[in-house]
């Protein structure tokens, strides 16, 4: 039909993966027993072995996500939002794949105009932050 979201929005798929498929299983370790708390679920992804992610989004991951790596070199990812395991694991790896869609994103273009005009608004900001209030001439001289 002529109303259909690939003929609407022809460019509107990412033509960069990260992954071609799916996230392998096998890559990903899960850790599902907590002693301290009984749902929660933790992902491990050794960013090193897995080949699944590209050197490029490998370094994008290490500098953004940096609180989320271990001193191993893994990427520790965990959820607790409901009481039931398999659900907390598809949180899990739902923040996954957000991450590895986020890294593969190439970053925004550096235009000088654009560093102009958030330059312009961030003066504007401290200018109108910095400007003292007048206090109303009735309420000053009004002294009980």
């Amino acid at each position: 039909s002529d109303i259909s979201l690939d003929k609407l929005y022809p460019a509107s798929g990412d033509a960069q993966q990260p992954i071609e498929g799916g996230i392998p299983m096998k890559d990903v370790h899960v850790f599902d027993h907590d002693p301290l708390n009984p749902y929660r679920v933790q992902v491990r992804v050794h960013l090193d072995s897995a080949q699944w992610i590209s050197a490029e989004a490998k370094d994008r991951l290490r500098s953004l996500c940096k609180p989320y790596i271990d001193c191993e070199g893994h990427l520790v990812i965990g959820s607790d939002k409901t009481r039931k395991k398999t659900v907390n694991l598809a949180d899990c790896m739902d923040k996954l794949r957000c991450m590895l869609r986020e890294v593969s994103r190439p970053p925004p273009e550096n235009i000088p105009e654009t560093r102009f005009t958030l330059r312009a608004k961030h003066e504007r900001l401290i200018a109108a932050r910095l400007r003292v209030p007048r206090v109303p001439a009735a309420e000053s001289s009004a002294s009980p």
